[in-house]
């Protein structure tokens, strides 16, 4: 499976139709260019270790021989490792990613729908605040100018990696998002529906949010959600659950295994890769969806890395947690 990614960097209007492109200081534009090529590596760097780690061999935490962002992998694993006991076979299997990164791509954001926070140094910036509706528009023309160029196709799963650029609703107090997972389709005159599935996530740099939350900790997450809920149930039926509330107080009826413990005290993994701390986020096992039920995930685990963080499963809720 190929893993596009996509460096993104943010355009501004500073009024009169004149476009200024974001700088980052020279520290914060080579970190966000080791990113846009280190995350490829991390996500499918596990591979190396598949040979040799079996699904039953995993306990709390990442294995030995594991390096990062093996959300799409290990996660199910953990989840479905525990059949083995059970006598079903063939699960000593694993998710293999390929990355490749890209050339980047520009947003255009206009005039009157961001803020800013400039760096200490009076450089721009140490983060832009967009209006989410604003960005979805302009975001969705970066996609189709993506798609017609070939960059990403509907084999992928593509990132489209932004530099500390989170969003608003309505108003900067409604904030903030700092990532999501979708998909893009289109309809062929055959009646077959092609799909791209992609994320929009944002580099965090350390300090700007608490609970641990930097670098990948938004990446990590929504991958982790793309692999559990590709389609975000758009058809009504698969990734629906019913419905749940979470630790943090998230209401939902779908597979959104991030949503259920961002934001907790615990929400994060640290793991080291080359001598930099990276911060993952920990992740619900599709157990913990079942309500009131025990887990079946290898060591009964209701959450993934860190199987303290979960250790109950969802209890019944009615329509909208009411």
């Amino acid at each position: 499976m190929r893993i596009a990614k996509f460096p993104v960097e943010v355009m501004v209007t500073l009024g009169a139709n004149r476009w200024i492109r974001r700088k980052w200081p020279t520290a914060l534009s080579a970190l966000t260019l080791a990113v846009a090529v280190t995350v490829p590596a991390v996500i499918a760097s596990a591979t190396a270790s598949s040979a040799s780690t079996k699904p039953y061999q995993l306990t709390n935490g990442l294995p030995a021989g594991a390096k990062l962002l093996d959300v799409g992998g290990l996660t199910p694993r953990s989840a479905f490792g525990g059949h083995v006991a059970h006598g079903i076979p063939n699960l000593d299997w694993h998710t293999e990613l390929a990355p490749e990164q890209t050339s980047s791509l520009v947003v255009q954001i206009p005039y009157g729908d961001y803020y800013y926070q400039l760096n200490g140094d009076g450089t721009c910036c140490a983060f832009i605040l967009v209006d989410a509706n604003t960005f979805d528009n302009q975001f969705f023309d970066t996609i189709v100018e993506a798609i017609n160029a070939g960059t990403i196709t509907t084999r992928d799963i593509s990132t489209f990696l932004f530099p500390n650029t989170y969003l608003y609703l309505g108003t900067p107090s409604v904030c903030c998002v700092l990532g999501f997972h979708s998909y893009v389709f289109n309809d062929l005159p055959s009646g077959v529906e092609q799909r791209w599935v992609l994320n929009y996530s944002s580099w965090i740099s350390p300090g700007l949010y608490p609970g641990g939350l930097q670098d990948v900790t938004a990446l990590s997450h929504e991958m982790a959600e793309t692999f559990a809920d590709p389609f975000v149930v758009s058809d009504g039926i698969h990734g629906l659950t019913p419905w749940w509330l979470s630790p943090n107080g998230n209401c939902q009826d779908d597979l959104e295994v991030g949503d259920v413990i961002e934001g907790l005290p615990d929400g994060v993994y640290p793991v080291t890769l080359h001598g930099f701390l990276y911060h993952p986020q920990n992740v619900a096992l599709a157990q913990w969806f079942a309500t009131g039920q025990p887990s079946d995930a290898l060591d009964g685990a209701f959450s993934y890395p860190d199987e303290s963080v979960l250790t109950s499963p969802a209890t019944f809720q009615n329509v909208n947690c009411s």
